[in-house]
């Protein structure tokens, strides 16, 4: 056994190259993991910074629309209203259900700059919201470590300056809400909450509703049913506050996409505005709309189908993917759900394959430029729907996205069953042996409660195609923040109950000082240490091998 006193860190004869690049990554991670309080508190800042000091940081256009126009309900001309202060090319009128008009009609009783200040902070609360639902339905709810909350704080920092989440700030619009709505709706254990939920949110913004194809996904029957319910009642309430609007709304305005905005605007990214911009003319929902919308709902069918049974965030994903594709209009401030789709992309199921990383790094590079924002110069009207080809398909780049991400959905989930149908019976734990000047790193449990308390040498489960030096060098990332090289056995293997069996491993520290990013603490003991520590039963086993290295 090489000497085990030898000082820092240090490569060893086997390294890759490959390895290298993981570490430098991990490295960088666990910087942004360690400052991402700062990381957000900063962005927060310099977003009310732009707010309060660009000349044009507080037009919040939309938020207008929805204070000012709900403020002529009592006048009877809601649906007649326009607001063209800062947009004479284009008067915006209230498109909305009666209902939202409702909602927002108490907000015109206050100064717009107060009401236009608390919407900022509220949506990046509720991103914060978001994000934080997200992993919750990607890891069940587990306990709140610190890894884990920065990691949150973290994903927050990277949506707030997101295309979608930057135009929604600076329109003042509600998506960030409503999506916030739908997660709370899908992570509620009540069919009726959820249920509630949504059709509420809908009654607000149509969009929302397409969230019943996820209950009916789920087999979540009573939900769904209830959304529609819901729905209804906000129907029913504002015909029966306002009635002759509301009539006005659902009998002559309902659908008119053409009253919602320029069909043809780079910043429609639905199927009907990427077709009609690389064709030339407006598709409406005609033929060649509808052989699209039937081959975006197939493969997303197919994706679904091909997610594990318990994938409840993928198939949130998959329906609100598909609900942004076949909207006459999905602005690109609507795809507020990139952000989880994202997160699922990077922490989900294929997040060990290589394509995984690339596409989601292709869509963050994509919505942290926001190619719809830079192309938008370039198009001589919002109401001029020919242009050159080069541009109409860079204008794709959206509904480009989704149709490669169900693809990729649809394979890389043929690849995993194959890597776990290919494996032994025997799934792996690992453990890591790390030694450094003759004292070993252990950590103390956190859960479960039996548990709790007791130390242990830290590491995790070995995923479906992933190696077992792979697996132990992401979970000492994961949950300590350090970077290894990975060396021979120690010890026995210790078996475990459902057939899993735990190996333990030499690892050589790289880079990193350890943290308790998912114990209750960590610490470093020497070999008389080590023999008066609690440690879990399962590794009482390599005692006598590791009083051996650290001797």
């Amino acid at each position: 056994m090489p000497d085990s006193n030898t000082a820092g860190p240090r490569r060893v004869d086997g390294a890759t190259s490959a390895q290298g690049l993981q570490t430098n990554q991990g490295g960088i991670v666990s910087w942004l993991l360690r400052r991402a309080p700062i990381l957000l508190g900063v962005s927060v800042l310099l977003r009310l910074a732009w707010t309060l000091l660009s000349p044009n940081g507080m037009n919040f256009v939309d938020l207008h629309v929805y204070v000012d126009g709900a403020a002529t309900l009592s006048g009877g001309d809601l649906y007649s209203f326009t607001y063209a202060v800062v947009t004479p090319d284009f008067p915006l009128p209230f498109t909305y259900p009666p209902f939202a008009a409702m909602v927002f009609w108490p907000l015109h009783l206050l100064p717009f700059s107060v009401i236009a200040l608390a919407w900022q902070l509220g949506t990046i609360a509720a991103l914060y919201a978001i994000v934080r639902m997200t992993f919750t339905m990607l890891t069940g709810p587990v306990a709140m470590t610190p890894r884990r909350h920065s990691l949150i704080l973290l994903w927050t920092t990277v949506g707030v300056w997101s295309e979608p989440v930057r135009t929604t700030l600076d329109y003042g619009q509600v998506n960030v809400f409503l999506v916030a709505i739908v997660m709370a709706a899908v992570t509620s254990s009540r069919w009726w909450v959820a249920g509630g939920l949504v059709g509420i949110a809908a009654g607000v913004k149509l969009t929302p509703a397409v969230t019943g194809l996820y209950f009916l996904a789920r087999r979540q029957w009573k939900a769904a049913a209830f959304s529609a319910v819901a729905f209804f009642a906000t129907v029913a309430v504002s015909f029966a506050v306002i009635g002759e609007q509301s009539r006005e709304y659902f009998t002559t305005l309902f659908g008119d996409a053409e009253r919602i905005g320029p069909v043809g605007s780079v910043w429609n990214q639905s199927l009907r505005g990427t077709l009609s911009r690389i064709l030339g003319y407006d598709v409406e929902m005609g033929p060649i709309w509808i052989v699209a919308a039937i081959i975006s709902a197939l493969l997303a069918f197919f994706a679904w189908r091909s997610l594990g049974r318990d994938d409840t965030l993928g198939t949130l994903i998959i329906v609100q993917l598909f609900g942004l594709l076949i909207s006459p209009i999905s602005w690109s401030h609507h795809w507020v759900w990139l952000i989880p789709m994202a997160i699922w992309l990077l922490h989900g199921p294929y997040r060990q394959l290589l394509g995984t990383r690339i596409i989601a790094g292709a869509w963050l590079i994509s919505v942290l430029v926001g190619v719809p924002w830079v192309l938008s110069a370039f198009q001589d009207s919002i109401w001029t729907i020919p242009r050159p080809a080069v541009l109409a398909w860079l204008g794709a780049v959206d509904v480009i996205g989704v149709v490669v991400v169900l693809l990729w959905v649809i394979y890389a989930s043929r690849v995993v069953r194959r890597l776990s149908a290919g494996s032994t019976d025997v799934q792996e734990v690992v453990a890591g042996a790390v030694i450094v000047d003759g004292k070993l790193l252990v950590a103390q449990r956190l859960r479960p409660s039996e548990l709790a308390g007791l130390w242990e040498l830290p590491g995790g489960k070995v995923e479906p195609g992933e190696s077992p030096q792979d697996a132990l060098r992401r979970e000492l990332r994961e949950e300590l923040g350090i970077d290894v090289v990975v060396r021979e056995h120690i010890g026995a293997e210790v078996p475990l109950r459902d057939g899993l069996v735990l190996r333990a491993y030499r690892a050589d520290l790289v880079s990193g000082t350890p943290q308790a990013l998912e114990h209750a603490d960590v610490r470093w003991v020497d070999a008389t240490e080590l023999e008066n520590l609690p440690l879990v039963a399962a590794d009482l086993a390599w005692v006598p091998e590791l009083r051996a290295a650290l001797s």
